[in-house]
């Protein structure tokens, strides 16, 4: 029923699920991030209605939209796209620790029933409304391009963490058939991605729906900043440098000086989400781990089903172009 395809090793790869610094599938970021800023001024005179049944003020999941009223920023965090380490930078904003304690599960930071963070279905609706009209707060998100997205759920969701997989997609009420609840096994032992993208189109799950539908279509052209995973280290500086908060003493920091510029790493030193390098050998180097995922079939099976994350370039602005050339 599934083709054979390459069975990743996972040892090989696992760096590549949270890799911010793959290839470069955009337009430069100055160009991207300019035209962006000039759509969202355009679309200020355009007044959306906020509905309680929206996505972005409804929807029931661990993503949802975090405000950071200091910085007037709402943001809007999307799985597979470093949503965890976009957590731990808030709860540092909010004063609130951002380190987990020896044996400490991440979900602390995760779940939104735990984690302490404001989210804009906590305000009154009109109040929230008035927020993701108001041209003085920052709407925020950061996307990935789609193939590494998909790639990095594989490898996390279904080569790592096989619990997840069977208890989400393999469980007795998708799979009633016991032969099939075995082929699922037997292809997480496999590693077949193959599999795994098929099975996406029965089972969904954030972690590998579409970016596209995590906000509502009537919202996305209210976001003010829309960054990108293959520009991440110069995009967030440039978002965190863009909020500012005055101080007790009347001093005006940016979030980037407070939050951002240091205090991260195993010594405290490094930037939030800086790449230490950025050389031409690192991205081909991540380019080679994206193909051990990926083949031509592959890639042509996620632009056939995720095509909604191409259809909108004045948002997403990815290229659509084979990643991996066949021999």
């Amino acid at each position: 029923m599934f083709p054979s395809d390459t069975s990743p090793d996972s040892s090989q790869n696992e760096n590549f699920q949270e890799d911010t610094d793959a290839v470069s599938y955009h337009q430069s970021a100055d160009s991207r991030l300019d035209n962006i800023t000039k759509r969202a001024r355009s679309d200020q005179k355009k007044y959306t209605k906020l509905s309680p049944s929206d996505l972005i003020y409804s929807r029931d999941w661990w993503e949802k939209p975090v405000v950071i009223e200091e910085y007037k920023l709402i943001f809007f965090s999307i799985p597979k796209v470093s949503c965890t380490q976009w957590k731990l930078l808030f709860h540092r904003m909010m004063g609130l620790r951002y380190k987990l304690h020896k044996g400490e599960r991440m979900t602390t930071f995760q779940n939104p029933a735990l984690n302490k963070l404001i989210n804009l279905g906590d305000y009154p609706i009109h109040q929230a409304e008035k927020m993701m009209n108001s041209p003085s707060w920052t709407k925020a998100i950061f996307v990935r391009e789609p193939k590494e997205r998909i790639a990095s759920a594989f490898l996390n969701k279904f080569c790592g963490d096989r619990f997840f997989f069977r208890g989400k997609c393999c469980n007795n009420k998708i799979l009633p058939n016991e032969e099939d609840r075995k082929q699922c096994d037997h292809m997480m032992s496999k590693k077949n991605f193959t599999y795994f993208l098929h099975r996406t189109l029965d089972c969904q799950d954030p972690h590998w729906d579409p970016q596209w539908e995590v906000v509502d279509e009537k919202w996305w052209s209210a976001m003010s900043f829309i960054g990108s995973m293959n520009t991440v280290s110069s995009d967030v500086k440039k978002l965190l440098e863009s909020l500012n908060s005055t101080s007790k003493d009347g001093v005006i920091r940016t979030a980037w000086e407070r939050f951002g510029r240091d205090g991260w790493g195993k010594n405290n030193t490094d930037g939030f989400m800086q790449q230490k390098s950025s050389d031409d050998t690192h991205k081909t180097n991540a380019a080679e781990r994206l193909c051990q995922v990926h083949n031509l079939e592959t890639e042509i099976f996620v632009e056939d089903h995720w095509h909604m994350e191409w259809e909108h370039p004045e948002y997403m602005a990815f290229e659509k172009g084979k990643i991996c050339n066949p021999p």
